[in-house]
């Protein structure tokens, strides 16, 4: 079956009232499990400005509903925070995406603003992404020097550097075994550069 997995705020899907775990039976006229999930997601998606008819199932209150949902150009919130007790700032990155580290920047401005005295960035089932969005974070979390560098097999080297500026705050880093491509790579330059402590188990 095809699950809502989440819903993110200011969304068509949240405007039309689609909830976590409802389960999509058709898009359209298509039933959803009559083909594969890539497939289907491409009939979901759409020409902006054009909806598209979920039929759903709804567990919690045993109903199926039925919702026309307008196709727009979202950008997903990738960052979200919160200060926790014991003044604690809580991050979490659920993917590198190319507005990632300004909304990273502008999470950990608002924690630093709150007084914090440490800071957990939560990686936990994060799959990755672009390059330049995680090394874009790295820099305004390290000291000067090598975040990390890629060769092919050429011999062709490409370097990616943290500068001067960095932030002195204990961190902890959780990673669990879906924490991968990018996620290691914010892993492995905070263990490298002993700046934060990981915790969890063994990533991807």
């Amino acid at each position: 079956q095809v699950t809502v997995n989440k819903v993110y705020k200011g969304t068509p899907a949240e405007e039309s009232g689609l909830l976590k775990d409802d389960v999509i039976l058709y898009v359209d006229d298509i039933e959803a499990t009559s083909m594969e999930l890539s497939k289907l997601v491409l009939n979901i998606r759409g020409e902006e400005g054009t909806s598209v008819h979920l039929k759903i199932y709804r567990e919690s209150t045993a109903e199926t509903l039925e919702f026309d949902v307008e196709r727009r150009n979202v950008e997903l919130p990738s960052v979200e925070s919160q200060v926790l007790e014991d003044g604690i700032g809580y991050i979490q990155i659920s993917e590198f995406q190319k507005n990632t580290a300004e909304q990273f920047d502008t999470h950990l401005k608002g924690l630093m603003q709150q007084g914090v005295k440490g800071i957990v960035v939560d990686l936990r089932d994060n799959p990755g992404g672009l390059l330049g969005a995680v090394t874009e974070i790295l820099d305004e979390l390290l000291p000067e020097g090598l975040i990390v560098y890629t060769e092919d097999k050429y011999g062709k080297r490409d370097e990616y550097k943290s500068d001067a500026n960095s932030i002195d705050i204990p961190m902890v880093v959780l990673v669990n075994g879906n924490s991968a491509s990018a996620s290691e790579i914010f892993a492995g330059a905070v263990k490298d550069y002993g700046i934060g402590t990981l915790i969890g188990t063994k990533t991807f």
